[in-house]
């Protein structure tokens, strides 16, 4: 268990170091995301998570377009009720103006395919085998805690309910597919129309 937290720390510090502002923000950002592959990979049990079926690119499609409408209405409502916490909202969405779509569409597709591995095919892995359906909620509340130190309380709610999601499709499926496919084609729908 002290390897997993240690790498938790780890990934909250790279999240950090992205959104610090001492780099390019899609440099760090995919520095970040290779350190959290890098981690992953170290966990032979995390390849046990990859098995594809048609079910779970469906599942995991359906659910990530559900979601990003999910978001977009409820970005809609935080505009109305908290509009500073819309003004957070936009000032990530902004962050795709800091490059070309030639860099920043690849850059994203990595770090959501990262993180799952990280988060639901690595921590959640160990958690759930550990101390079962109880890991689910440990698994979401580091998952939120590694987004503190980016400044954005914006971003530690979007983690806590999509990591929650892809939480329990990883869970409910016993693999990383269906919630890996549900990250890319959420991210997908902010690259394209953001929020």
């Amino acid at each position: 268990m002290k390897r997993e937290l240690a790498a938790v720390v780890l990934a909250a510090y790279v999240w950090w170091f992205a959104f610090s502002g001492l780099v390019n923000f899609w440099y760090g950002i995919f520095f970040a995301a290779s350190v959290l592959f890098a981690l992953s990979l170290t966990d032979i049990e995390t390849a046990e998570t990859l098995e594809p079926s048609w079910w779970d690119i469906l599942t995991g499609a359906v659910s990530g377009f559900l979601m990003y409408l999910l978001f977009l209405y409820s970005a809609r409502f935080v505009d109305y009720a908290f509009p500073f916490l819309y003004s957070e909202v936009k000032s990530i969405d902004s962050l795709r103006m800091l490059a070309p779509a030639y860099i920043y569409a690849p850059v994203t597709l990595t770090v959501s395919v990262s993180e799952e591995f990280f988060w639901r095919g690595y921590i959640l892995h160990k958690l759930y085998r550990r101390i079962g359906p109880p890991g689910i909620f440990l698994s979401v509340l580091l998952y939120s805690i590694a987004h503190i130190p980016t400044g954005k309380f914006s971003l530690v709610l979007a983690a806590a309910g999509a990591g929650t999601l892809w939480s329990l499709l990883f869970v409910w499926r016993r693999n990383l597919i269906a919630p890996l496919i549900s990250h890319v084609v959420w991210d997908i729908f902010l690259l394209l129309w953001g929020l």
